[in-house]
């Protein structure tokens, strides 16, 4: 989908959130994973969305933390596949993140 980078100034947290719609037309079944790698999502840390079916729209939206040192730029991946092999439609894609210094 796309991706977000941050630099941080002190060591601490930065929190990635990444939200879209999955239009869903045909029984789709996504999966997308928050990344700093850009690769299709694998086993860990991803998420699993199947569409109803129906002409209807999913939200989609997915938390995750990193942990960053002090100067350390860091670049986030949103990546979704489509596992019935058909395709889907992601909509209005965005990602924030927010970093929290160590204490």
């Amino acid at each position: 989908m796309q991706d977000i980078t941050i630099t941080a100034p002190t060591s601490g947290q930065i929190t990635v959130t990444a939200t879209a719609i999955l239009d869903d037309l045909d029984d789709e079944l996504a999966e997308c994973q928050l990344t700093e790698v850009t690769a299709n999502p694998n086993s860990h840390n991803r998420a699993l969305w199947a569409g109803s079916g129906e002409s209807a729209f999913e939200v989609m939206t997915q938390v995750r933390s990193f942990a960053t040192g002090a100067g350390s730029t860091k670049t986030c991946d949103s990546r979704c596949r489509n596992l019935d092999g058909s395709s889907s439609n992601f909509r209005a894609g965005m990602m924030t993140a927010t970093f929290t210094p160590d204490p």
